[in-house]
Parts: C-alpha cells; structure tokens; sequence
C-alpha cells in the first residue's frame, strides 16, 4: 500500500484521538530523556547516567551519556534517520497492536520535537494503544503497523487530513503540535505555527495572526500554517504559478518566492520555487539557480 495513500483507515481512526492527543499532554508528561520515559535502541535519547533498556530510560550504572556505550555522545542532535528495520507481523490482535504502538510512538521521536508517548501511552487501556484498539481484525492493526515503517513515510505525510465546518484541515500527528516541517500548508490551514524554524506549534491559537497572508500581523510563519488564529488560506506548491512570494508556501523548512528562475533572457510566467543557499542546499535532483534578484531557488536538473 503506498504511503501517500494508506492512511485513509489509519486517519479516520487517528481523526477521533487527535483532539484527546492534544488535550492530555499537559499532565503525566515525561521529560524527554528522563528516567522512566520512552525510548528505543536505535535512538536512544536518554539523559546523563540513563540507557535505554526495555524501551524506557533507566540508570546504567554512570555511563553518563545516555546511549550505554560509553562515548561520551548522548547529547549530539536527533537524525531522524530511517524506520527500524523490523517487519509488522502480529499473530493476534494484541501482538500486532502492541507493535504499531511501539512504531508509532518511535516515529514520534523521528518527525516531532517535543513529542513522545509517555510510559502508560502503550499499556491497555493507553492512549495511543486505544488506536490500535478500533481495529476488529489482526490484518488492520498490522496495516497500521506497517503504515508506521513504511520507507517512503516522511514528516510530510504524518499527519492527518480532514474537513471540518466545510474546510479541509491537515493535523500532525504528532502529539503536541511540533513537527519538524511544515505539512501540508496547501491545503491552508493547519496549525504548526511556531518559533523554530517556522514551526513547532508555539505560535497556534494566541489570538495573532503570523502566517503571512494578507491580514497577518506578522510573517512569522508559513502561509496556511497558523489556520486557527488566520483561518483557512491555501499558498501555491512549488512549480505553482504566483502573482507575489505571499502566494508560495514554504518548503524544506526554509522559505519560498514567486519569480521567474531562468533570468531575462527567456523568461517565463512566475512561479513558486523554495530558497537555497551554502546552509540550506537543495534535495536531490535539484540545483540551486540564481534569479534576476539577489535570491537563489531549487529548480529540477
């Protein structure tokens, strides 16, 4: 199943605890890399003295970096890196439950900042457990499972995208509102909002509008990403046509502009491209053009 189209079941079962998600965070939360808090071998993330054992934080006798291993390393940024190499195959609807939660939570750790199950998220009776627990059939918990390691799967794609009051609305998953991208802003109106790099959720809900668009009262944000306080307005993907740089979403957590990348010599209707420079290079299959101004964008080899 491809992943930019599998989570139709997966969505409507998030869609009902996205709202319990946000709301139950506050309370009973750990501390990220704290004793006693999720984690996982392949990134580990766990404090000064701690090591990742059984899939939670525990004393490791003063290692003193957090991975076990003696090295000194524990507190070097996250990689959010690839799925785990594992395989989604649960005998019983329990097993195979067990194991989304567990994915699912460690996703939380690849795409989120702050984000993280707590110790209780994956026992019965759990929050993100009780996902799982919607399903009926052995099948459809490991389809959640798999959706959850599926190599194409990126910050992007998790999220949930639904309508409410007539509009199309794009959710994180990830627990508090904090992915490390912008998703989906498109669709104009999602709340990602915040103060690193254009997201983590911080700046969602406050009563001022910073998305950018023409009511905005500031440009703090991506367009589209602040739907709360803005409410809904769609920007232009890249390749897109634009009249102004306010039409262009952001994209690779950077920014982008409306204007004609191949110059005055043969110049074309303007378009959206996302910005580049020596700190932010351009994905693969991309270069970085210079434009008629000083700015430089992505445009396909």
């Amino acid at each position: 199943m491809n992943v930019r189209h599998a989570y139709a079941g997966f969505c409507a079962l998030f869609a009902l605890f996205i709202g319990t998600l946000t709301g139950c965070t506050d309370s009973g939360k750990c501390q990220r890399g704290t004793e006693g808090c999720a984690c996982f071998e392949e990134s580990p993330r766990c404090g000064s003295g701690l090591s990742c054992d059984d899939g939670f934080c525990a004393d490791n006798g003063g290692d003193g970096d957090g991975d076990g291993d003696g090295d000194g390393d524990g507190d070097e940024p996250r990689d959010a890196g690839p799925p785990p190499d594992i395989e989604c195959g649960g005998e019983t609807l329990d097993d195979a439950c067990a194991e989304f939660c567990e994915m699912f939570c460690y996703n939380q750790l690849r795409f989120c900042g702050k984000s993280e199950c707590t110790q209780d998220d994956c026992e019965e009776g759990g929050l993100v457990l009780g996902i799982c627990e919607r399903c009926t059939t052995v099948n459809c918990a490991n389809q959640l499972c798999a959706d959850q390691i599926d190599p194409m799967l990126d910050c992007d794609d998790f999220g949930v995208e639904n309508v409410e009051d007539g509009e199309r609305r794009y959710t994180t998953m990830c627990i508090e509102s904090d992915p490390m991208c912008v998703q989906k802003a498109e669709i104009g109106c999602s709340d990602v909002c915040g103060s690193d790099n254009k997201v983590n959720g911080d700046y969602v809900d406050n009563g001022v509008c910073e998305d950018g668009h023409e009511m905005s009262e500031s440009i703090a944000c991506n367009r589209g990403t602040d739907c709360t306080d803005c409410g809904p307005h769609p920007c232009q993907r890249a390749g897109g046509s634009c009249v102004n740089h306010g039409d262009c979403c952001g994209f690779y957590g950077v920014g982008a502009l409306c204007v004609d990348p191949d110059g005055v010599d043969a110049p074309k209707p303007p378009a959206c491209f996302p910005t580049c420079d020596d700190d932010n290079p351009c994905p693969m299959g991309f270069r970085c053009n210079p434009t008629t101004g000083a700015a430089k964008v992505c445009v396909q080899n």
